[in-house]
């Protein structure tokens, strides 16, 4: 059983607060002192495979619960029913350059407790990144090293799936869906263009701290920039056109 170490982590801080005991204290349970606990709940130590059982019984949870984020999914597998290939057009995501981005349609087997459910999504391949996002929010609470561990778990089979010369090595499930409306700080744009990624977190950081007097602010900015970007998707819808695209993308695959 593969073990995820930042969520074991969040598992014994909760079993250890919940008891109310201090680490010396929970550490004197399990024969270990208060180093090895802090350890434990930093993610940095696995203890051993008794004081997991251990841990589990003070936790009232299976020591699967404990080892794996998961909480009743049994089974999660991916498949891509459609592919297709488009350029995306110049704008501070791809810091103004042209690139070509697959779009994916696909579906999601998830087995939960025993009870089969699929998850039709929608979602983009770009460079070695890829994001789906299903068609409707996910019903299952799980938290983001959860999702995290699904992605990389599925990576295997998603890249099977996809067929690609380019590997892909990050994929990020989005399980609200379309109900979600920040991109991901995963998304590859930040890495390329970081003024998306300080946008996004003063955003955040507005919203958290202002009334509606900082957001009247916000929505001012963005009403700019949006009005530029329209500016720039405009310009270049004039200079292409569908046909001249896909002869190039069609081009550029047999080459």
């Amino acid at each position: 059983m593969k073990i995820n170490k930042q969520h074991l982590a969040f598992q014994i801080f909760g079993i250890r607060a919940k008891l109310g005991l201090s680490m010396e204290q929970f550490g004197e349970l399990l024969g270990a002192n208060k180093s090895s606990v802090s350890g434990w709940e930093r993610g940095t130590v696995v203890p051993s495979s008794q004081r997991l059982k251990k841990i589990a019984e003070l936790g009232k949870i299976s020591l699967a619960e404990l080892l794996t984020p998961y909480r009743g999914i049994e089974e999660i597998h991916i498949s891509i029913l459609e592919k297709k290939l488009f350029r995306d057009f110049p704008s501070i995501l791809n810091d103004y350059t042209e690139e070509e981005i697959l779009l994916i349609k696909g579906e999601l087997f998830i087995i939960y407790k025993s009870k089969k459910t699929i998850y039709p999504y929608t979602g983009f391949v770009q460079n070695n990144f890829a994001s789906i996002s299903p068609d409707y929010p996910i019903p299952i609470m799980l938290d983001d090293y959860a999702w995290e561990s699904l992605g990389e778990e599925m990576l295997p089979e998603f890249n099977k799936n996809l067929e690609s010369e380019t590997e892909i090595t990050k994929l990020y499930i989005d399980p609200l869906g379309e109900e979600s409306i920040i991109l991901p700080i995963e998304y590859p744009a930040f890495e390329k263009n970081p003024l998306f990624k300080i946008i996004k977190e003063s955003i955040l950081k507005e919203l958290e701290e202002n009334e509606m007097g900082g957001r009247r602010a916000i929505l001012g900015q963005y009403y700019d920039w949006i009005c530029k970007e329209k500016e720039n998707i405009e310009n270049w819808v004039k200079a292409h056109n569908e046909s001249s695209i896909f002869e190039r993308i069609k081009s550029k695959k047999r080459d």
